[in-house]
């Protein structure tokens, strides 16, 4: 639990500090909260987001598709990138990307300076 703590308070500093981005603080958490594989995050498509259901609709998992129920904290993050003002609306992909219209590719230099922060 003191991890858990410890890495949320980071990740709200990162946030705060913009050294990262929210997309990939997004991603991290959703990571954490779901048990998702890092490119069921990535490839997330809004129209698999089910936040009326509290559900995730994966149609193409490594194990097929499958439905992921999704705890209150992962549908408010959710919610709340969906109604984010700045959100680009075009972009069907739930972790947006630099470019617009994209994804995220890699979330590694995000998660190297996380785990740097936490550390210190």
């Amino acid at each position: 639990m003191e991890e858990i703590t410890r890495l949320n308070a980071v990740l709200d500093a990162s946030l705060a500090d913009k050294s990262v981005t929210p997309s990939a603080i997004a991603a991290i958490r959703l990571l954490m909260l779901t048990g998702c594989r890092l490119s069921e995050i990535l490839m997330l498509e809004w129209k698999y987001v089910d936040l009326k259901n509290h559900a995730l609709n994966l149609p193409d998992s490594k194990t097929g598709a499958k439905m992921v129920i999704l705890p209150p904290s992962a549908t408010e993050i959710l919610q709340f990138m969906h109604d984010d003002e700045e959100r680009d609306k075009e972009n069907p992909y739930v972790i947006s990307g630099k470019e617009k219209g994209s994804r995220l590719i890699n979330l590694q230099k995000s998660w190297i300076r996380v785990k740097k922060k936490a550390k210190n």
